[in-house]
């Protein structure tokens, strides 16, 4: 197998990193599976240990493919994103598991399952493109039309009618494709970071010259930030419209982000949180919703059964956990009008 390796111009190349930090995820998933079925259990055990085991294993997979093929990416990126898919199949097992409704092959799939089949096949995703994609050109080369993607998936959710989850009247969050429902505000996200790498990857030399002044903050040449400002007020604006105002929050947090990584210019960011500040002012001004969770958020108790019912909710779980929780399992979820629901997030 080397040799043949070897022959397809392929070095296999060690991942040292990357492998304790892969073996420091799989502590930690063990370490929370055993306490989330000794709590459930009412005694000390394992659980059945399928899930984790199979979880870890795929993931110890994709890293021998990319030692094998000799992947040069950064070493940190599969352990996290294996710590995330570890967080959600805690707590979707830590979940009743009938809750999931789905069946595959006669097979009744609970949450827990059903979770690890999405992420086996999100990983997959993720191997073949890490291993087939060597070059990432077409994405700097694209910036453009990836940027009018996503902004062509936001504007599809006023085109096609609500999914049966959404009130007439409520935001227009979701995307039904067939069988298939997501929020395109997701994939957005990531459109944008490929969207802002590429454009100032392309001309971080020149965002980084000094060209004019504003005040005692200095920018580059104006043709060269118009595009990008441009591209992200028309992700605001649809972001806005949808009244998803999390998600242009979070934007705008990425934006600020890459911008300072490509220029190390701090007046960016100055420059950025009074752009923030005076657009939160005017927003406030102009959106109900805005005022609205401003208002809560300030004050919750000024309508504790409505607005304000979450945020103290949340106040009431922090004073019974604290901080750090009641561990694993341990929580209240069955407290309440309907044992098994889940409040709503926003």
């Amino acid at each position: 197998m080397m040799a043949t390796l070897y022959r397809a111009g392929i070095r296999p190349r060690l991942r040292n990193q990357e492998t304790m930090l892969l073996a420091l995820m799989g502590v930690a998933l063990s370490a929370g599976w055993v306490s989330l079925a000794s709590q459930q259990a009412g005694r000390m055990t394992i659980g059945d240990p399928a899930i984790p085991v199979i979880y870890v294993g795929i993931l110890f997979a994709i890293h021998l493919a990319f030692v094998l093929t000799g992947r040069r990416m950064d070493q940190v990126l599969l352990p996290v994103t294996g710590m995330l898919g570890s967080l959600s199949l805690l707590l979707m097992a830590r979940l009743p598991q009938g809750l999931a409704g789905l069946s595959l092959g006669g097979l009744d799939l609970g949450l827990a399952p059903l979770q690890l089949l999405w992420l086996s096949l999100a990983l997959a995703v993720l191997a073949i493109l890490a291993i087939a994609v060597r070059n990432d050109s077409w994405l700097r080369e694209y910036k453009y039309t990836w940027a009018a993607v996503g902004i062509g998936l936001l504007l599809l959710v006023f085109v096609l009618p609500p999914t049966g989850a959404e009130r007439i009247d409520a935001p227009r969050l979701s995307l039904r494709i067939g069988p298939i429902t997501g929020q395109p505000s997701e994939l957005l996200k990531v459109i944008l970071v490929v969207f802002l790498a590429g454009y100032l990857a392309e001309n971080r030399t020149l965002l980084a010259r000094t060209s004019t002044r504003l005040g005692p903050i200095s920018l580059p040449p104006v043709p060269y930030l118009l595009p990008m400002l441009a591209m992200w007020g028309v992700a605001l604006a649809v972001v806005i419209v949808q009244r998803d105002l999390g998600a242009a929050l979070l934007f705008f947090t990425v934006f600020l982000t890459l911008l300072y990584a490509a220029t190390r210019r701090f007046a960016y960011v100055v420059l950025g949180m009074a752009m923030f500040l005076a657009g939160a002012a005017v927003l406030y001004q102009l959106f109900p919703l805005v005022r609205i969770r401003v208002d809560v958020w300030l004050d919750p108790w000024s309508d504790p059964l409505d607005t304000g019912f979450q945020i103290i909710h949340a106040l009431y779980a922090f004073g019974r956990g604290g901080i750090l929780g009641t561990g694993m399992g341990a929580g209240l979820p069955a407290v309440g009008d309907t044992p098994g629901d889940l409040p709503a997030i926003h």
